[in-house]
C-alpha cells in the first residue's frame, strides 16, 4: 500500500485560529493540533505534522517575521511533500510573496490559507480554506508558493487582498490565477510543477524601504521629504500609465531621489503596467534611475524591493533584480 503524502501544518496567527475571549477575537489562540481536530478527514488525505510559530494578527507581521519563517521553513521543504502556512489576510499577500523570493526552487507546493472569519463563528470559511490548501499541497502537481482561498489557487507574487468581508477576499493579476479547487484540483498550465530540486534560502530583508502612492495634487516637495528619512529604498506607486507634461515636476524629484536610493515605480492597477520608460527623449530623460517595475503589483514590488536590498546595496545589482522575473511576479517584462 502506497504511503500518503506528508504535509508539514505551520500556524503564524490570524482569524483563522482566533479565539474569542469576552468581545474580543484573539488571533493564533488555536494551536494548529487543536485546530486541525474539528477535521478529522484530512487523516485520509495525508500524513500532518504541526507547528506554531507566531500566534499574531497579521497587521503586526514584519520583515523580520518573514525572515524567520523561511529559517523555519527551509528544512521542511526537504522533509516533507508539501507546506501549508495558516495566516491572516491582511498582510497575507506581502507575506506570500516575500516567501516566494527568500525561499527559491522549492520545487513543492507552498500554501497560504486564512479565513475571512474565525473557525467559532457560524459560517466561517476557515475550515474549508485549510482543508483545500491541505489537498492542493498532498495531491496537486503544484510546484510553487500560492495563495489558496475561497476554492482558488493565486500565484503569491500575482494577487491582492480585495475584501474583508467576502469570502472572495483576493483577486488575480493576469497569470496570477493557478487553479481551482473543486471535486478535483484544476491548474492552469502556466502553474509552475512539481519537480526534484535543491531549495535555496536567501532569506535577509531590509525593512527600511518605504510605500508612497502618488495622487492627484501629489506635490514633488513630499519626495525631496523622502530623502531626509533614512530609507534605503522606495516604491512609488502611480496612478498614471504613462509620462505627461504635466507631471515631469514630480518624475524630477524622484528621478534625484534615486540618486540616493533605488526608486521603484509601480501602477496601482491589477491589470496593466508602468510604462515610465517609453520611446520619448523626455520619457528615456528619467529612467536612468527610475525602476520600472512593469506589471509587477505594489504589495509584490515592496517586498520584493525589501528581498533586494538584504541581498546587495549595489545599486546596479538590485536594479538587475528588481528587473528579473524570480517568482512569475511579472506577467510581461519589456524586452530591452
Amino acid at each position: 500500500m502506497a504511503s500518503k503524502p506528508s504535509i508539514f501544518v505551520l500556524n503564524t496567527g490570524g482569524l483563522i485560529t482566533a479565539k474569542k475571549m469576552g468581545r474580543t477575537w484573539h488571533p493564533g489562540l488555536y494551536t494548529t493540533e487543536e485546530f486541525l481536530k474539528g477535521m478529522p478527514k484530512l487523516g485520509a488525505i495525508a500524513d500532518i505534522d504541526t507547528g506554531d510559530l507566531f500566534r499574531i494578527d497579521s497587521a503586526q507581521m514584519q520583515p523580520d517575521n518573514w525572515s524567520t519563517l523561511a529559517n523555519f521553513l527551509h528544512p521542511k521543504i526537504r522533509k516533507y511533500d508539501g507546506v501549508v502556512i495558516l495566516h491572516g489576510t491582511d498582510a497575507m499577500a506581502y507575506s506570500a510573496a516575500a516567501l516566494s523570493f527568500m525561499l527559491q526552487n522549492t520545487g513543492k507546493p507552498i500554501m497560504f490559507t486564512g479565513a475571512q472569519y474565525a473557525p467559532d463563528q457560524v459560517g466561517s470559511d476557515a475550515q474549508r480554506n485549510t482543508s483545500d490548501a491541505i489537498k492542493v499541497a498532498a495531491n496537486s502537481e503544484l510546484g510553487e508558493t500560492a495563495i489558496v482561498f475561497n476554492r482558488k489557487i493565486f500565484r503569491a507574487t500575482r494577487c491582492r487582498k480585495v475584501s474583508d468581508t467576502e469570502y472572495e477576499a483576493f483577486a488575480a493579476a493576469e497569470q496570477g490565477l493557478l487553479g481551482t479547487v473543486e471535486h478535483e484540483i484544476r491548474l492552469q498550465p502556466h502553474a509552475k510543477r512539481r519537480k526534484n530540486s535543491a531549495p535555496k534560502a536567501m532569506p535577509t530583508v531590509e525593512p527600511n524601504v518605504l510605500l508612497v502612492k502618488t495622487h492627484p495634487g501629489f506635490n514633488a516637495a513630499t519626495v525631496e521629504c523622502l530623502a531626509s528619512g533614512g530609507a534605503r529604498g522606495a516604491v512609488v506607486e502611480t496612478y498614471w500609465s504613462a509620462m505627461a507634461p504635466q507631471r515631469t515636476h514630480v518624475l524630477s524629484a524622484l528621478h534625484h531621489l534615486a540618486e540616493t536610493m533605488p526608486v521603484a515605480l509601480t501602477r496601482d492597477t491589477l491589470v496593466g503596467g508602468c510604462e515610465h520608460d517609453g520611446e520619448s527623449a523626455e520619457d528615456k530623460k528619467w529612467s536612468k534611475n527610475l525602476i520600472s517595475c512593469q506589471d509587477m503589483l505594489t504589495e509584490t514590488a515592496l517586498a520584493k524591493l525589501m528581498w533586494a536590498l538584504g541581498q546587495s546595496r549595489d545599486p546596479k545589482k538590485v536594479r538587475k533584480t528588481m528587473e528579473t522575473n524570480v517568482a512569475g511576479e511579472m506577467a510581461h517584462t519589456k524586452k530591452k
